[in-house]
């Protein structure tokens, strides 16, 4: 299967790569670059970055929040991320925006159900089945997500962001040769 690469496959090779070399033959990493430094609306670039970083990043099959979160607190991009977040919750009016920002941004990085590590069903010890479904997540393998309403709005806010940043970065490189 020989599928294009995703925009976020794109960004994440190029902000990795060693070669930036732009050349007029043919699309580099360095024409993703520029194209995501084009994106209006920061904070959907930055997420993108951060969760690029978060993939990238060492970690366990199966986390805990506090692994998580020392995980989280590594990462080169959070600060803007956590600064982009708790803006907005600070213009509806939250009167934590930074924890809410922290909060919304673990969860969205990794929002796995503990008790049942993603499975959606307890595990029944012993045997290679599945039991009945989780009673903390209801069987979704997601924790619920932080901050109430807010957060969920948070959430939401984050997820158009992102798919701004990757139309535009698209129709950027709409225009470059592969």
């Amino acid at each position: 299967m020989n599928e294009p690469r995703t925009i976020e496959e794109q960004y994440t090779s190029a902000g990795n790569a060693d070669d930036l070399t732009v050349t007029s033959e043919r699309r580099t990493d360095a024409d993703v670059l520029i194209a995501s430094g084009w994106t209006p609306g920061l904070l959907g670039g930055v997420l993108m970055r951060l969760h690029s970083e978060w993939d990238g990043a060492a970690k366990k099959r199966h986390m805990d929040e506090t692994e998580a979160f020392l995980l989280f607190s590594q990462l080169k991009t959070l600060l803007r991320a956590v600064d982009g977040v708790a803006a907005w919750a600070e213009r509806k009016g939250h009167k934590e925006p930074r924890t809410l920002a922290n909060a919304v941004l673990i969860y969205w990085l990794h929002d796995t159900c503990q008790p049942c590590s993603g499975r959606g069903h307890e595990l029944i010890h012993g045997t290679p089945s599945l039991g009945r479904a989780c009673r903390k997540c209801g069987g979704s393998g997601k924790r619920p997500p932080p901050g109430g309403e807010l957060g969920k709005a948070a959430l939401n806010m984050m997820d158009r962001d992102i798919q701004v940043a990757r139309s535009m970065m698209r129709l950027r490189l709409r225009n470059t040769r592969l």
